[in-house]
């Protein structure tokens, strides 16, 4: 495969191609897969008939790492030991597939930075739609609460579990108490929970930033208003860790960049002012307001993740090489060890072997990303090198609400998040990588 001319970089010549047009109204049709209640199961079939009808399959080096770790969870069935957890290992193991299907299917199809561009548009809209639904359920408007069609399918021991409940009985938002705000709805969209619709924001947030400002003049306004509806709707998830993530997502974002770099350290530096002019207050010094800020939905919610964080590292310490294969029951306790982190997630329930694979894709993904940067930033290619910067400002994000919310508890937030990622990943054989797509 040729190179791609700078020309052809910043404005392409091409429209996108059937499949990739199709994978994207596959994604803007969530809204119907979350009525149905099939949300979370459609995505592997979906990713199977695209794949078929992709006539050329590029396996970019992290798909291969990806790829593996599935390997590892079909695998890991074995070690199973509670009947009721074959439910949670099915879930994880179909949003695992159904991820690494679209992504490999997206990357091959993108055939210029103009595909990139139409995908961003269309997950714009995607999260415009979204972010509406959730303004219904903060103002009151509307805010579902119905069963979905597939609790006629469903068996009854799967619709018991919390998980299956949350399939079956739609709504767009819960009650909820946050110090800072008082008693509030809690949105969640479209997504199962409010951590995890507050996680596939902060992946695309800043994508969306990017757009605003480079995409053609009729698409601006669409990025403008997702980006207004996601603001709103993150600050009414209250998804601390995510808005964390994106905080110091974009603390790295200014900082390499060397003409923002004295404008980060001034913006850093003003946080310790802040706190002391909050002093004198309820507010006095920066552990009451992280004290505040860890408590903020009540005590129990910090108790708990602890409780959870203990039972999974000592667990871990029980199967470190191979792990548990899935969640594991705490005794007495309402949630089960190896959730609420990504990263402690994967470690308690593969082992060494798969949070291994796992950093493994990742870091090839990082690179993909600054290796593309470099090219970019050679061939003068402004537009394309700051969109790269935006995508490590996503990975950040996530990389930071992965420490307390998992990636793959939902399968919207899972699939988003590497479709994502897949754009850095893709981005280096558009500027000119191999043909056979080791990125």
């Amino acid at each position: 495969m040729a190179s791609v001319t700078t020309q052809q970089v910043e404005k392409g010549s091409h429209k996108s191609s059937f499949v990739l047009r199709l994978a994207l109204y596959f994604i803007l049709l969530t809204p119907l897969w979350w009525f149905l209640g099939i949300e979370q199961f459609i995505w592997p079939i979906l990713g199977a008939f695209l794949l078929v009808l992709q006539r050329r399959i590029l396996v970019f080096s992290p798909i291969k790492f990806l790829i593996a770790l599935i390997s590892i969870q079909i695998f890991s069935i074995a070690l199973i030991e509670e009947s009721i957890r074959y439910y949670t290992y099915g879930r994880q193991l179909l949003t695992s597939i159904g991820s690494v299907l679209f992504l490999t299917v997206v990357t091959s199809s993108i055939k210029s930075f103009d595909d990139i561009r139409f995908l961003i548009r269309g997950i714009s809209l995607f999260f415009t739609v979204a972010g509406f639904l959730g303004i219904f359920a903060i103002t009151g408007f509307w805010n579902g609460y119905f069963l979905a069609p597939i609790e006629m399918f469903l068996p009854e021991s799967v619709q018991s579990t919390s998980y299956g409940e949350r399939i079956v009985f739609k709504y767009l938002g819960q009650p909820g108490y946050f110090t800072f705000i008082g008693e509030y709805i809690r949105v969640s969209s479209l997504w199962l929970y409010p951590t995890t619709y507050a996680m596939a924001i902060v992946a695309f947030f800043p994508l969306s930033l990017w757009a605003m400002q480079a995409d053609k003049p009729r698409y601006r306004s669409l990025h403008i208003l997702a980006i207004i509806l996601m603001f709103i709707n993150l600050v009414f998830t209250t998804g601390r860790m995510a808005m964390l993530g994106l905080l110091l997502g974009g603390v790295y974002f200014m900082f390499s960049q060397k003409r923002f770099f004295w404008i980060s350290v001034v913006a850093v530096g003003f946080v310790p002012i802040l706190f002391s002019i909050l002093e004198g207050s309820h507010l006095n010094s920066i552990g009451n307001v992280i004290s505040s800020l860890v408590v903020a939905r009540g005590e129990g919610s910090f108790i708990d993740r602890v409780r959870i964080y203990r039972a999974t590292f000592e667990g871990w310490l029980e199967r470190p090489v191979l792990g548990w294969g899935t969640e594991q029951d705490i005794e007495g306790f309402a949630y089960p060890a190896g959730s609420h982190s990504f990263w402690g997630g994967t470690l308690y329930k593969y082992g060494l072997v798969g949070l291994s694979i796992l950093l493994l894709a990742l870091w090839k993904t990082w690179r993909s990303i600054v290796c593309s940067k470099k090219k970019a930033k050679v061939l003068e290619l402004r537009e394309v090198y700051n969109m790269l910067r935006f995508i490590q400002w996503s990975f950040i994000a996530v990389g930071v609400n992965g420490i307390t919310d998992s990636w793959d508890l939902d399968s919207i937030t899972y699939l988003l998040i590497w479709l994502i990622l897949g754009l850095g990943i893709v981005s280096s054989r558009l500027i000119g990588g191999k043909a056979n797509g080791k990125g």
